[in-house]
């Protein structure tokens, strides 16, 4: 399933094909040629199973570049504030859940439900108000 996506996002990076719009190019000489019959109906009913190769494959490079900026920009965020005394905690909780779903994200698509992306935007947002609260209290001392 990762070989048919990456193929399928080769073939058009710049939009992607939305939700669905790809099964047209399942039969395509470039995809069957490898493909299994049971790989392209895998793929057309449950997607990739990753959640940067699903991006990719729905919205071209720009939902690649999403799903690596939702990752990333925590993760730094926490990684540069780990050593600051009132906030070590949160940034090695932050560190934790973010490096977790990272890895979760390699075999599953963690951010495509509503329920979960919001569980990770609330996480992060506390976090993120604990390292803030912690860099306010520093500037005032």
């Amino acid at each position: 399933m990762w070989q048919i996506s990456w193929e399928l996002f080769k073939h058009n990076p710049l939009q992607g094909y939305g939700d669905h719009n790809f099964k047209l190019y399942l039969d395509a000489p470039w995809i069957s040629s490898f493909a299994s019959i049971e790989a392209r109906e895998t793929i057309l009913h449950n997607g990739p199973h990753n959640e940067l190769l699903a991006n990719l494959l729905r919205s071209g490079v720009m939902g690649g570049i999403s799903v690596i900026g939702l990752f990333m920009v925590p993760l730094t965020v926490c990684w540069r504030n780990r050593d600051v005394e009132k906030s070590k905690y949160a940034c090695r909780l932050g560190l934790a859940y973010i490096t977790s779903l990272v890895l979760c994200s390699l075999s599953s698509e963690v951010l495509t439900f509503k329920y979960t992306s919001s569980f990770y935007g609330l996480v992060i947002a506390g976090i993120s108000a604990q390292i803030i609260s912690a860099q306010t209290q520093l500037s005032r001392d």
